[in-house]
């Protein structure tokens, strides 16, 4: 298990050890490295606001169905327990030649064996069987190790939906700051007489539209914040999520990407599998091997008055397999995990292949947007906002270049979170560490 301190939350660097148990065999498994923690470091802490830190921290130590795991892990300790224990020995008493007629009336004439027998397991029976207990104890652990992984990504992918939701509502403050700004610049014209009231009308239904817009992102924050709460089954005691979103500096090469297959957790899984069913299979034939059953004891006679001791051997007669179809049956397990393996790696390529476009397209938005489709956004309005002064331009050429902008301003927002969701993807899929370090991440002011 892992170990922390419940007193403080862990600074960047800290939060690996925090939840790595010993003897991991996925010991590249480092979700604390998502570079989401570059969204969150370096933004101003307030006393309302939750770091992703203190998510993962929480998570770990509160989430339902993490805790399920000391109890597992008991359970693998007793059976590993219980497939060390040898046979116990046997004992046994039998009485012969009484209560019959003759000279075998009452007991004058008994024959009374008193014996100990111990059955001796051949074939390597006991350490087989902790063999597969031990294999079944490491898949256990890689079971609890996709699990967490899969807790922890999810834990994230809240974290970041809260991130994108908050950073709407400081978007759509500020188209309602520049919508009322507008609108009433066109009431002062109108009451001028420069402009009809068609123009006060138009903008004033543009600035409900933002209205209701942002009262629905409202709702989608509330809901938010309570999903993200909700990993730890606790009520939210925050407001906001730390930090602001931006564009990662670099991605990881594909070639990276597609390397990390091999440390998946859900490939890393099925090899565990495959350890426990091979355990399984050398188990199923030391099963078939014959076991002798050893005895000794005293026979007393009463008739003579003599006593000798008694030894027995039991050896079953192999005259056929006894275990042939839990062998047969373990054996094409063993081969069926062997081709799962091989089948899951290819499509764990295929969905890193996709993620990996995805991201790179979305990495190309962002890029396209501030570089080309912004700047000239914002010179269209300028030019607009300039020309509809001296009455070159009517409200609804205001209203376009207003709308286009903010709606471009929408699309950068959301495919900046897009890229974060499949940085997230990558490292969930491969278990792997994949992105920029936080150092490269600081968060915009």
């Amino acid at each position: 298990m892992f170990t922390k301190n419940r007193s403080r939350v862990p600074q960047f660097g800290s939060l690996k050890r925090l939840w790595r148990p010993q003897g991991n065999r996925c010991g590249g498994i480092a979700l604390w490295l998502i570079s989401a923690v570059g969204v969150v470091w370096g933004a101003p802490v307030r006393a309302d606001t939750v770091s992703l830190s203190t998510v993962m921290e929480q998570t770990l130590l509160h989430h339902p169905q993490l805790q399920l795991f000391p109890h597992q892990q008991r359970i693998a300790e007793a059976q590993a327990l219980q497939a060390g224990i040898r046979p116990n020995p046997n004992l046994s008493l039998s009485v012969e030649n009484v209560l019959g007629s003759g000279e075998a009336s009452g007991f004058s004439g008994a024959e009374t064996t008193l014996a100990i027998s111990q059955l001796i397991e051949l074939g390597g029976k006991r350490q087989r069987r902790i063999e597969l207990a031990d294999a079944q104890q490491r898949e256990m652990q890689q079971s609890y190790e996709q699990q967490r992984v899969e807790v922890l990504a999810e834990a994230t992918r809240r974290y970041y939906r809260l991130l994108h939701v908050q950073t709407l509502l400081d978007w759509s403050e500020r188209r309602m700051a520049l919508e009322q700004d507008a609108l009433q610049r066109i009431q002062a014209r109108s009451r001028a007489g420069a402009v009809q009231q068609a123009d006060v009308s138009g903008m004033a239904l543009q600035l409900a539209e933002s209205q209701l817009q942002h009262r629905q992102l409202q709702r989608q924050a509330e809901l938010a914040r309570y999903r993200l709460a909700a990993m730890w089954a606790a009520e939210p005691r925050f407001e906001r999520a730390q930090g602001r979103l931006r564009q990662p500096k670099t991605v990881p090469a594909l070639a990276a990407v597609l390397d990390a297959v091999n440390q998946a957790p859900q490939y890393l899984l099925l090899l565990e599998q495959g350890y426990a069913a091979a355990a399984q299979s050398r188990l199923a034939e030391a099963n078939g091997q014959w076991d002798l059953n050893l005895g000794v004891g005293v026979k007393r006679d009463e008739a003579s008055n003599d006593t000798g001791l008694v030894f027995s051997l039991d050896v079953p007669l192999q005259l056929s397999h006894p275990n042939q179809g839990n062998l047969l049956a373990a054996r094409m397990a063993e081969q069926q995990l062997a081709q799962q393996q091989q089948l899951l790696r290819g499509e764990l390529r295929v969905q890193l292949m996709a993620v990996y476009q995805s991201l790179q397209a979305q990495t190309d938005k962002v890029t396209a947007l501030d570089h080309t489709l912004l700047p000239l956004a914002q010179q269209w309005l300028q030019q607009v906002q300039k020309a509809y002064q001296t009455g070159q331009q009517n409200v609804q050429s205001l209203l376009a270049a207003q709308s286009r902008q903010f709606d471009l301003e929408r699309q950068r927002i959301d495919a900046l979170h897009a890229i974060w969701l499949q940085l997230l993807e990558l490292e969930r899929l491969t278990g792997q560490a994949l992105a920029p370090s936080s150092s490269s991440l600081e968060t915009e002011s």
